[in-house]
């Protein structure tokens, strides 16, 4: 299993950023004595090539329970550098400039007083984060990991990926491709580059849970307790998307595609992971934009019926997505069912405009008075640069997990997070392992927004300008869309290395589930003999 890599001493990374950025000798003395005035608090350098790239070092206050805060230091010249770090402050009023501190360090300038200056905000800033709080997300896309193009429709980089989620001080964060779990060697690289920052991996998928048409039924997140789990699941049930009866015919379905229906298929196999505390589940956006993709679309809701839809909305899964960030800006829904939903609203007080973030936040405190828990996503699939003057809209808010001080003490004590499987087992039971006190786990939605009577809206500081909002959408949109097309059309122009990836994800899946067919054959022969 992947663990923490960091330089023991801050020598050792001071003396590597040097040699990468020929940066001065002062201004290297100056990082050095930062560097130690950190790792006497608990901080220490991150390890990892990859993340650090050519220019960048990365501490973290926590190697063991605590959660973490991260400190970026950016060469801008050979006399310059920038550290940074985001603000954890929940305030409505922050000003823009205040979400994310850069404290330029200059060779020009007394570069003692500067160091000390730097450090004292540096204290400042992170105990703003609590200790005993986890933070992360739930959803996210991803473009490439390694630099091969990945079975999604993120365009994110997993570099990017990963900066941007310590950026904002993530704990954990699961990707959750459409319809595919990618190959162990690609989760064994996101694992290992999050693990040594001490971020949770979390393996996952988002499933299109097939009614009759295969891209528009409503999407499920699937939260997988750890890359064997992953593969299973490609193997027993997601790679049937691809594996027809006539082996030749088996080919690449377009991503949005899922396994074929019925939809009893789906909610059976979904049902085994999750009563196996394999995999905790999620309604996603209840309510989307995009048609066809949610449970209270009209067209979902004509082919499932309104009572079948809504026990799938409360009674199936561990909770359901309260908040989509990607429908901040969007219109309203429509249909029958909405109307009565828009009905139930009114009759409670709830005078706001129903848009499809009203709807699902609506839907969410339906939810949380079943007991079921509620989140807040991103479902990005863009990330800028962690030096752009774009924000990631993981500025927006993030999902918190809040642990009892006697389960947060054990951790303490075994001076480590939680993992990946412990975290899921806490969504489905509310407790992280069998033997700890009922309800010692608990997660909810901590969002950068407000609810009036203009609907639900960021608050102003997190609203971007209206030119980053240009190249934002410049950047991602048109991305997005290229990206969409190139999938759709992948394998039928397919070249050789990405034909022989395809048809080895097939014969692993067929293997695999040959062995789990003798197995069964074995345990039933032997069952027999002793009845």
């Amino acid at each position: 299993m992947p663990g923490i890599s960091k330089f023991e001493d801050p020598h050792e990374s001071i003396d590597f950023f040097k040699a990468r950025t020929n940066l001065s000798s002062s201004l290297t003395r100056g990082l050095l004595e930062y560097g130690k005035k950190l790792y006497n608090q608990g901080f220490y350098f991150i390890n990892d090539k990859y993340l650090l790239g050519e220019d960048l070092m990365i501490l973290n206050r926590s190697d063991g329970a605590d959660s973490n805060f991260f400190v970026f230091i950016r060469k801008k010249s050979q006399n310059k550098v920038d550290v940074f770090f985001s603000n954890p402050y929940l305030n409505k009023n922050m000003s823009k400039g205040d979400q994310i501190f850069h404290n330029l360090l200059d060779d020009d300038q007394r570069v003692e007083e500067q160091v000390e200056e730097i450090f004292k905000i540096t204290m400042t800033i992170s105990k703003l984060k609590p200790t005993d709080q986890y933070w992360g997300a739930f959803h996210s896309h991803i473009g490439t990991i390694n630099g091969e193009r990945v079975w999604d429709d993120g365009t994110t980089n997993d570099r990017d990926w990963i900066l941007q989620s310590m950026l904002w001080n993530h704990d954990f964060h699961a990707l959750t491709s459409h319809n595919w779990t990618h190959n162990e060697e690609r989760l064994g690289s996101m694992d290992q580059h999050c693990a040594a920052g001490n971020l949770i991996f979390i393996p996952a998928w988002e499933n299109t849970t097939t009614i009759s048409d295969r891209v528009k039924s409503p999407h499920i997140l699937v939260l997988c307790k750890d890359i064997p789990t992953a593969m299973k699941a490609k193997y027993e049930f997601l790679s049937k998307k691809i594996i027809q009866n006539n082996p030749k015919e088996d080919k690449v379905t377009p991503i949005l595609s899922g396994v074929p229906g019925p939809l009893s298929q789906h909610l059976e196999y979904l049902s085994a992971l999750h009563k196996n505390d394999e995999a905790a589940l999620f309604i996603a956006h209840p309510s989307s934009s995009n048609v066809g993709i949610d449970i209270l679309d009209p067209s979902v809701m004509k082919e499932m019926g309104e009572m079948r839809a809504w026990d799938l909305l409360f009674n199936f899964a561990d909770g359901i997505e309260q908040f989509n960030f990607k429908e901040l800006f969007t219109g309203s829904p429509s249909g029958e069912f909405i109307s009565k939903i828009k009905h139930m609203m009114v009759n409670e007080g709830y005078l706001y405009p129903p848009t499809h973030m009203v709807i699902n936040w609506y839907v969410g405190e339906i939810a949380k008075k079943r007991g079921l828990f509620v989140l807040a996503n991103q479902d990005d699939h863009y990330q800028p640069a962690i030096d752009s003057s774009i924000l990631s809209d993981y500025s927006y808010g993030y999902n918190k997990i809040v642990l009892t001080k006697t389960v947060l003490d054990r951790f303490r004590k075994e001076k480590r997070k939680p993992r990946s499987d412990e975290i899921v087992y806490g969504l489905i039971h509310k407790k992280l392992r069998k033997e700890d006190e009922e309800n010692s786990f608990s997660i909810e939605p901590v969002t950068f927004t407000e609810i009036g009577e203009y609907g639900i809206r960021l608050f102003k500081s997190r609203e971007l300008s209206t030119w980053n909002s240009i190249r934002l959408w410049l950047k991602s949109e048109p991305n997005y869309y290229w990206n969409i097309a190139k999938l759709q059309f992948k394998y039928w122009f397919s070249n050789k290395k990405q034909k022989q990836e395809i048809r080895k994800e097939i014969v692993k899946a067929k293997a695999f589930n040959s062995k789990v067919e003798e197995g069964n054959r074995f345990l039933s022969i032997i069952s027999n003999r002793f009845k």
